[in-house]
């Protein structure tokens, strides 16, 4: 077990950072392995905590509480607290792994570049960041004016390049829109980058045309991309960052345009090609007995050239959309995506498809194991806008590979008992999540349901439902399945 100290903004003069410290040595005989310092607005430290911050920086006997600190997390909103960063950074270089730092956007713009600029310079022959492997940094520049800013990125970045073995980086959206060159200069000089995230950002700054990162190599170790921003930005930063990505996670607040997800998404396929093995050109279609119209049209360019189907690197893809709806045949742009594990699709109005969909989805993805289609909408779930619950048959006929489906449904909806006699019952689905899915509340209906689940997926082991929300139909569903174990 190791501790962490943590320290917050007190009315009580009598808890001091010193006397902290000083407790922690005395009846603490774990090390501590972490340290959190964290302002709010409502809360800022005052004069004295810095010249506390001072005193421990001088006193050796105390700086030994620091000396087996991994992870440091700091949450600034005034400059007088911001100072004490100057005392505690040079406390922690010696095994510093885990840096998070949250900057109000109320502090000197001056004082945070001459702070990134420090935490950059040398120490003892090292940059004091030469051992972190995970960095955030959550800092809002959209007041600066535009000198400012780009010399405040500047800053961020020269510290970003000052941790060599950096593998887990986050940091704004607005960093790429102020100086999208410089990012990709910087962040090629980190070999060991898997991670990387970009926090929502407020700028609104046209993506250049001419933008895509086009005279550096790509970064084939990045494996993991989180970025919150319009849904074009991010295709383009996918094609500009790597073409090895096997997880994304998009979050964006609506469509722009009627073909702005195809466009997109159709960047991302062609982006997250795994170019460690062999192109195939093998049809798409394989492993489909009867393809849908509208999956053979997925599958060609225009004039009926066929689409070469590379070896995809993108095994998990999560899509969050914050306003307006999706459509259905939107997502057949991924269908090509044949190494696809998990899919996850969620936004605020029901989303509606049918047999053929599903179908094709499974079939185009045969390594499928985790798929949630939007199990929770926020809104239109009394206007029929809901899949029939009958698509269970469908995933129970297609989806060989998939242990968890995720939807929201029709319980209403009638069902196909002779879908039962048609289907084998060696299916591996462990998990059914019906989210906010609706349906009458009559016991035996419920029941009768539960009954026409368990026949198609005989190796169920959980029904679930969020803990928050969940609608009664769902959640009494869940019930049944339980007292049935």
């Amino acid at each position: 077990m190791a501790a962490t100290l943590v320290f917050r903004p007190s009315d009580d003069e009598e808890a001091t950072f010193l006397q902290l410290i000083q407790s922690t040595q005395d009846y603490n005989p774990l090390p501590v392995r972490g340290l959190e310092v964290l302002e709010t607005r409502a809360k800022c430290f005052g004069a004295a905590f810095v010249d506390q911050c001072r005193q421990v920086a001088e006193r050796p006997e105390l700086q030994q509480s620091f000396a087996s600190v991994v992870a440091f997390s700091a949450s600034f909103e005034s400059d007088i607290g911001f100072r004490s960063a100057w005392y505690l950074i040079p406390l922690l270089v010696l095994g510093l792994t885990d840096v998070r730092l949250q900057f109000g956007r109320h502090l000197s713009c001056t004082m945070l570049r001459s702070f990134f600029n420090f935490v950059s310079g040398q120490l003892e022959g090292q940059t004091r960041f030469s051992r972190v492997r995970t960095m955030h940094i959550d800092i809002a520049i959209d007041h600066l004016d535009a000198g400012d800013r780009l010399n405040l990125v500047e800053a961020i970045l020269k510290a970003c390049r000052a941790a060599p073995f950096l593998q887990r980086l986050a940091v704004p959206v607005d960093v790429l829109a102020v100086a999208w060159d410089a990012f990709f200069t910087s962040v090629s000089y980190l070999p060991e980058l898997s991670e990387l995230a970009f926090y929502p950002g407020k700028l609104v700054v046209p993506f250049p045309v001419d933008g895509r990162r086009t005279s550096y190599d790509k970064m084939e170790q990045l494996r993991t991309l989180s970025i919150n921003a319009p849904l074009a930005f991010c295709a383009n930063v996918v094609d500009a960052l790597s073409s090895s990505l096997a997880r994304l996670n998009l979050e964006f607040d609506g469509l722009r345009t009627r073909s702005e997800m195809t466009d997109a998404f159709t960047t991302i396929r062609s982006s997250c090609v795994d170019h460690r093995g062999p192109v195939q050109l093998l049809s798409p279609l394989a492993d489909i007995s009867s393809p849908s119209p509208s999956a053979v049209s997925s599958m060609f360019r225009v004039r009926g050239l066929p689409a070469p189907v590379m070896v995809s690197s993108l095994t998990h893809l999560d899509i969050k959309v914050t306003r307006g709806k999706i459509d259905s045949t939107d997502l057949t742009a991924l269908f090509t995506l044949r190494g696809m594990q998990s899919f996850s699709l969620s936004c605020p109005s029901p989303l509606l498809y049918g047999k053929e969909t599903i179908a094709d989805m499974l079939s185009c993805w045969p390594a499928i194991q985790s798929l949630s289609l939007n199990p929770r909408p926020s809104s239109g779930l009394g206007l029929g806008l809901l899949p029939p619950l009958a698509i269970l048959a469908d995933v129970a006929r297609c989806g060989q590979s998939l242990r968890k489906f995720c939807a929201c449904l029709d319980g209403f909806s009638m069902v196909d008992l002779a879908d039962l006699n048609r289907l084998r019952s060696w299916h591996v689905l462990r998990e059914l999540n019906l989210g906010s899915s609706v349906g009458p509340m009559d016991g035996h209906h419920i029941e009768q349901t539960l009954d026409y689940i368990l026949a198609l997926f005989n190796s169920l082991e959980m029904i679930s439902v969020e803990d928050e929300g969940g609608e009664a139909w769902s959640t009494a569903l869940a019930f049944s399945f339980k007292r049935r174990l």
